[in-house]
């Protein structure tokens, strides 16, 4: 679902992009299933989508629609690529606050908690 919705995801316009990261959080537009403001964290151990869509996808007042897509995690981390202007080599960051860019990349840990054995 989250490889989904970044590949899907696109620029606002050109001086706003609607994407933001941090290292265990990411908000993004996206065209899947339809136009949507998605967004992606933790809550204990539950890993939450909430959305917005169509006309109330960029109406910050409106209704999230909480999804829990996975239970039993214990981390969530995005880090963020994107080219160096000056040697034009991929590099990293654990947070993307550029309002005028997407990043090249994504990648998406995901650190399970380790169940315990019953007898």
């Amino acid at each position: 679902r989250i490889e989904k919705d970044i590949k899907n995801s696109f620029a606002y316009s050109a001086d706003e992009v609607k994407f933001t990261g941090k290292k265990n959080a990411l908000t993004l537009l996206t065209l899947s299933p339809e136009f949507s403001y998605v967004s992606y964290s933790l809550s204990g151990d539950k890993l939450l989508r909430l959305i917005r869509t169509n006309k109330d996808a960029l109406k910050t007042d409106s209704e999230t629609k909480p999804k829990i897509l996975a239970q039993n995690i214990k981390q969530i981390e995005f880090t963020y690529l994107y080219p160096d202007p000056d040697t034009k080599e991929l590099k990293e960051n654990d947070n993307w606050t550029d309002n005028t860019a997407l990043p090249t990349a994504v990648r998406v840990s995901l650190i399970l908690e380790k169940k315990a054995e019953t007898k």
